[in-house]
């Protein structure tokens, strides 16, 4: 009688233990985030750019800063010196659209995922190529300017509080006083305080442009 209660007590704990396991494992199982694909967008970065290019010439400025007739002469000059070419996901001018619309707009790295429904891995990979393809006209479209090269008047005289960066040459400012020390570098660049964190990413390319213009040039020297 006694072995026989054993037995039932050893197969209730038996029965009890493989209920607990399976009760985990299906908790574990609701835990656990389903891997799915992210950016499924229709309305791709490719779609995006040919609309763009191919509509209205002002909505192609606004967005990358220039028209659409030389977005495409600089994409066909890149092309043409092989610093770009297509890739399977990302065609040329999708590529020089990713760096004229961060470098012009100073966008975060998460609205560029969105936006051309790409990850960040491939924005980023293809932005930099572009920088460097860029760097690479240097010595043909190019020209650096000197300390004694005038600022345009549409720059010098924007008295604009918002918008765009200022550019100012403080040797040609009528309100610099007499009294003050001359910086070393006459050319600066202003933001305005609520801008700052928008140009966070602008200037980090604007710096790996630089960066490979001097690095290149000092090579061919």
């Amino acid at each position: 009688m006694r072995e026989a209660i054993l037995e039932e007590n050893a197969m209730f704990l038996a029965i009890s233990e493989i209920l607990m396991s399976s009760t985990m494992d299906e908790d574990e199982e609701d835990t656990t985030p389903i891997p799915r694909p992210m950016h499924i967008s229709r309305h791709t970065g490719h779609v995006w750019v040919h609309k763009v290019l191919h509509g209205h010439e002002r909505r192609c400025y606004n967005m990358f800063r220039m028209h659409p007739s030389i977005f495409l002469k600089l994409r066909d000059i890149l092309v043409e010196r092989e610093l770009i070419r297509d890739s399977r996901y990302v065609t040329t001018s999708e590529q020089l659209a990713m760096f004229l619309y961060a470098m012009g707009h100073g966008v975060a790295t998460g609205a560029m995922c969105e936006h051309f429904q790409h990850s960040s891995e491939t924005i980023s990979y293809y932005v930099n190529r572009v920088i460097k393809a860029i760097a690479l006209l240097r010595f043909t479209y190019i020209v650096l300017p000197s300390e004694t090269d005038p600022v345009h008047p549409r720059i010098r005289h924007d008295d604009r509080e918002h918008g765009e960066d200022y550019y100012f040459n403080l040797r040609q400012m009528d309100n610099v006083e007499e009294d003050d020390d001359t910086p070393d570098n006459p050319n600066l660049v202003v933001t305005p305080p609520e801008m700052q964190a928008g140009e966070i990413l602008r200037t980090q390319i604007a710096t790996q442009i630089w960066g490979c213009i001097g690095v290149q040039s000092g090579d061919k020297n």
